[in-house]
């Protein structure tokens, strides 16, 4: 009588599991993105400045059955580059590495806009030819980055797109911008 309950409880078990969907609540996704960035020349003046440089930037997101998606955003770009007029070649870079969260948040079918907020790290080197450089950190509370983000999905797993971006960096009051072609993997 016992092994009789005991396949009907094995039995119901199995019946009710098979029928469903897997949990789309625990859905996470990883976006690479590279590209050009453009520094707004506020401070240097009419220095020799190169400004276009390429970033690149790594978002992973929590994306649950809403409209509203939550990660984290790192990257690398580089601000500017002086050359400085000394008598060697001598240069002064500025780059920054963000460390942000951010909220997603689905417009249409697959155009995201992304706003965040977080810590920027910013590097300062100066170097010249005769192997004499020097470098800082200085670490800017309270940046600000927003998006626009499209995506077109190959397969319900992978995604390209692009994406149009603004960071604003506190401790200095410079702002930045750019746009990265995307590439989006969903585990």
């Amino acid at each position: 009588m016992r092994s009789y309950i005991a396949i009907l409880l094995f039995l119901t078990a199995s019946v009710s599991t098979y029928g469903q969907k897997p949990d789309t609540t625990l859905r996470m996704s990883m976006q690479v993105g590279v590209g050009w960035t453009h520094y707004y020349n506020r401070l240097i003046g009419q220095n020799p400045i190169s400004n276009d440089h390429l970033g690149t930037s790594l978002r992973i997101m929590w994306e649950p059955e809403h409209r509203l998606s939550v990660g984290v955003e790192t990257g690398y770009y580089k601000l500017y580059r002086v050359s400085l007029e000394t008598g060697n070649d001598a240069h002064v870079d500025l780059s920054v590495i963000p460390v942000m969260a951010n909220f997603r948040m689905r417009i249409l079918k697959n155009f995201f806009i992304t706003g965040g907020t977080g810590v920027i790290i910013m590097q300062s080197t100066v170097s010249s030819t005769g192997n004499e450089s020097s470098s800082s950190r200085v670490i800017s509370y309270s940046n600000v980055q927003l998006s626009g983000l499209y995506l077109y999905h190959l397969t319900p797993q992978l995604a390209v797109g692009g994406e149009l971006k603004f960071i604003w960096i506190d401790k200095t009051n410079d702002v930045i911008h750019g746009a990265q072609a995307i590439v989006s993997w969903r585990f």
